[in-house]
């Protein structure tokens, strides 16, 4: 649906395996490459290291073990995730109970949207380490995505019961409860997330969002209006504050930030559907038009696209057509009120 946008978190990939089971004189140049302690190294410095150590045919499998994990660690860190997946698989096949693996594979499965053998991996990685935060938090992430609110709640409460300072978790759960409409706990964990980590820009967003189903609007724009100050190039603080914005009435300030979305990123179907509705709102019917079909574009099978292209079309008289779109819409999504009740102010039926 284009009307409201949240923005999401990322998975967290954990370190590569620093050691390897050699005594500190035996390490190598390439031992020390494939370790890359501390991220110090580029990822293809490091993937050079650890091909290095596995072609040498001196490792034991332990070390191999080791070794295919960092690489797979520095694939993933350059978004090259099947050649990463490929690496893990060699790593559990040399040993099957590092945990640590298995939440890297999951990470990588997850990025590729397989959030199935995702959760599978995160599973595996909690049997073999049952106080695993990371591996709770990931979990959580992937039954969030698949729609599974409530155990995506329940692994995220384990995550910050194993760490409670663990800021990411409180964001997530915030993410999950907001979901399913209950804003008071969301803005909690919002809160929480912002107290553990105060840079977290989403977490004033999908915050300022609670607030604004709350009707809590200028609580809303002054967390996007942090949101915006931390991270200044990030097109959905924009689009929400515009939300925000229209809501009030204030139109100007609504199509600056509509602007500002879509300089960001002009692929933003939302943004365009909401500037066109804004054009409707404030008599411009006719200017939102290029706006509603662009939107259509980008979202053609979107409820709310059609809806918004058949306000744009009433507004400038093209019954007909409204009408259809109108129709269209219910015909996606057949709970949308608002264009029952356009169908019966044009004197149409369904």
């Amino acid at each position: 649906m284009l009307k409201r946008l949240v923005s999401f978190h990322a998975w967290l990939l954990l370190a590569a395996s620093a050691g390897f089971p050699v005594a500190a004189q035996q390490f190598s140049q390439d031992h020390l490459r494939c370790m890359n302690e501390g991220n110090a190294l580029s990822p293809d410095v490091q993937i050079g290291g650890c091909t290095a150590v596995l072609q040498s045919g001196r490792e034991t499998p332990a070390g191999r073990a080791t070794a295919y994990n960092n690489r797979g660690f520095a694939y993933a860190t350059k978004k090259d995730y099947a050649r990463a997946i490929a690496d893990y698989i060699f790593a559990i096949a040399l040993n099957p109970r590092d945990a640590r693996t298995y939440v890297n594979r999951g990470v990588a499965y997850a990025e590729m949207r397989d959030y199935d053998r995702a959760i599978a991996d995160f599973t595996e990685a909690i049997r073999l380490y049952p106080s695993h935060a990371n591996a709770y938090y990931n979990r959580g992430a992937a039954h969030r995505i698949k729609g599974a609110f409530d155990r995506a709640i329940a692994d995220f409460t384990e995550a910050i019961r194993l760490d409670p300072r663990y800021a990411n978790s409180y964001y997530g759960r915030g993410q999950a409860y907001q979901v399913k409409g209950d804003h008071d706990r969301a803005i909690a964990d919002f809160d929480a997330a912002i107290r553990f980590n105060p840079g977290n820009a989403p977490a004033y967003t999908n915050r300022g969002l609670a607030y604004r189903y709350k009707g809590e609007t200028d609580r809303a724009i002054a967390d996007y209006n942090e949101a915006i100050r931390l991270k200044p190039n990030d097109a959905i603080a924009y689009y929400n504050r515009g939300l925000a914005y229209a809501s009030k009435k204030d139109y100007d300030r609504a199509f600056a930030d509509y602007n500002e979305a879509l300089r960001l990123n002009p692929s933003f179907g939302g943004a365009y559907a909401n500037r066109a509705r804004a054009y409707v709102s404030t008599g411009k019917g006719l200017q939102g038009l290029p706006d509603a079909e662009r939107a259509l574009e980008l979202h053609p099978n979107d409820a709310f696209a059609f809806e918004t292209r058949g306000q744009v079309l009433e507004a400038i008289g093209r019954r007909e057509e409204a009408i259809a779109d109108f129709r269209k819409a219910l015909s996606i999504d057949a709970n949308r009120q608002s264009s029952r009740e356009a169908l019966k102010r044009l004197g149409a039926g369904p």
